[in-house]
């Protein structure tokens, strides 16, 4: 009897799962590996980054140009709400320029269950089939 005729699977739910795991956890090892192997580079990089910006303020400049590179100071700006309800009011006051507006995916779960599975006005959703595997 040949591979093509025997009854027995070469592959199995189980077998599958337990490969899928054991590849999983070699890739968290790798990452693991490689993040603490790149540490000291990034910490050393940190260093030399607070050098260059204390050597740039100190020259009073926003570039520096060699023959290896430039380093130049960058200003990037991060944005929080504190209060949401004034800037509800402030959008909705005419500005909603402002506003990063997305659905909540579990609030829309909870509403889909209350409402019989219709939909919030505006909102449309996308569900894609996934394997997950669990280790025991």
């Amino acid at each position: 009897m040949n591979d093509a005729t025997s009854s027995t699977p070469l592959l199995t739910p189980a077998s599958v799962i337990r490969q899928y795991i054991l590849l999983r956890r070699k890739c968290e090892a790798i990452e693991e590996a490689a993040n603490k192997e790149m540490r000291p580079f990034d910490d050393a990089m940190k260093v030399l980054g607070n050098w260059l910006t204390a050597y740039l303020s100190e020259q009073g400049t926003n570039s520096l140009r060699t023959d290896f590179g430039t380093a130049y100071t960058a200003t990037r700006m991060q944005t929080k709400v504190t209060d949401r309800d004034k800037f509800l009011d402030f959008l909705m006051s005419g500005n909603w320029e402002l506003a990063n507006i997305a659905a909540d995916r579990g609030q829309v779960e909870a509403y889909l269950a209350e409402h019989n599975g219709d939909l919030p006005p505006g909102v449309e959703i996308n569900r894609v089939k996934t394997v997950q595997v669990r280790a025991p």
